[in-house]
């Protein structure tokens, strides 16, 4: 293994997951741009979309397990917090995503 293999073994490893379906991993990680210009790539754009809304799902399941008694009013903005894109940031820095994000001259 070598190359982006390599580093997408090292990812599995910090987030403690192996993925079955690797070609569907590497669609996650690959930006428009990349598959603009590499033809037959395809990119994360639907699955982007969808993850979104899983996101969106168990974080909104936890909070309501964590504190089941607390009111939307208080759920939402604890929801949002989380998932927004300056807490997202900084999860993938953590756990060293962009370094296997396959993104085209244009989105680098």
């Amino acid at each position: 293994m070598t190359g982006a293999a390599d580093g997408l073994a090292a990812l599995e490893s910090r987030i403690g997951h192996t993925f079955r379906d690797r070609p569907r991993l590497l669609d996650a990680l690959t930006h428009r741009s990349f598959a603009h210009e590499h033809p037959g790539a395809r990119d994360n754009e639907a699955l982007a979309f969808l993850g979104d809304a899983v996101l969106a799902l168990v974080v909104a399941e936890e909070l309501c397990a964590a504190d089941p008694d607390a009111p939307v009013g208080v759920l939402t903005p604890r929801r949002a917090a989380l998932v927004s894109s300056p807490s997202l940031a900084r999860w993938s820095e953590a756990l060293g995503l962009g370094a296997q994000l396959r993104l085209g001259r244009g989105g680098q």
